[in-house]
C-alpha cells in the first residue's frame, strides 16, 4: 500500500492494482498486473509512475494519472 497526492493504492491477492480515495475509502480503478498475486509496489512521486512485483518473474511498471500498464518487463 501507498499513498499518492490524493490516491490510495494498494496490491494484494490479485493481479491488479487498486486505486482508492483518499477521503472515504472509495474504490477508484484498477490496472491489470502480470503477476497472479502481487506482494511489492513502489511509487516515484517525481515521475508519477508506480511499479508491482509478485509472484512471477516480471515488474509492471504504470504511470500513476492513467491506470493503464505501460509495459512489463522480466527479472532474471
Amino acid at each position: 500500500m501507498c499513498f499518492t497526492e490524493d490516491r490510495l493504492i494498494t496490491v494484494g491477492d490479485t493481479a491488479a492494482v487498486s486505486f482508492w480515495t483518499k477521503e472515504g475509502g472509495a474504490w477508484l480503478a484498477s490496472a491489470p498486473a502480470s503477476s497472479p498475486s502481487l506482494f511489492a509496489l513502489a511509487y516515484s512521486p517525481q515521475r508519477e509512475l508506480l511499479a508491482v512485483g509478485g509472484s512471477s518473474p516480471l515488474v509492471d511498471l504504470l504511470p500513476t494519472t492513467s491506470n493503464v500498464r505501460s509495459f512489463s518487463f522480466s527479472v532474471v
